[in-house]
């Protein structure tokens, strides 16, 4: 199954808008919230907002490709 270059295109554009807006909410509170806080606290938030973009862009990449997943996740 060929994939469209538009689909690819969309995504792409997509991704980056994705990450942009990730990045600056993840500025925004540690900006805010993070500065004062005790270091074990902040390690935490960092690994989560580390790792917490990875499934809107896998999602993403999954439908750039064009491969369908059933709610079964098969």
């Amino acid at each position: 199954m060929e994939v469209s270059s538009s689909r690819k295109l969309i995504g792409m554009l997509g991704l980056i808008a994705y990450l942009t807006v990730y990045c600056i909410a993840v500025i925004a509170v540690t900006a805010t919230w993070m500065t004062d806080q005790n270091i074990l606290i902040q390690t935490i938030f960092y690994v989560i907002a580390g790792l917490a973009w990875l499934p809107p862009a896998r999602w993403l990449l999954y439908w750039m490709n064009g491969v369908v997943r059933d709610s079964r996740g098969a």
